[in-house]
């Protein structure tokens, strides 16, 4: 059987840092770079995805939430 592809599943080396979420350091003596506001939202959005069990259908959903919680993390963060 044919592995399915999956467009919301994060890349593997996109791990951003616990600390800011829109950056990322694949080394802890590498400098952070930032990641796009996309890649953010897609990885969020899978996180909720997998959250709640994985089931179908809910894609748009997951896309919405995970757009708004990026957007709010970015504001928090430029206001501060």
């Amino acid at each position: 059987m044919e592995a399915r592809y999956s467009p919301m599943k994060p890349n593997p080396l996109a791990l951003a840092s616990k600390s800011n979420p829109s950056t990322l350091a694949l080394k802890s003596d590498e400098p952070t770079v930032p990641i796009p506001i996309e890649q953010q939202i897609q990885q969020r959005a899978y996180e909720l995805y997998e959250e709640r069990g994985r089931t179908d259908g809910h894609d748009v959903d997951h896309w919405l939430q995970a757009e708004s919680e990026v957007t709010q993390h970015k504001a928090m963060t430029v206001a501060a």
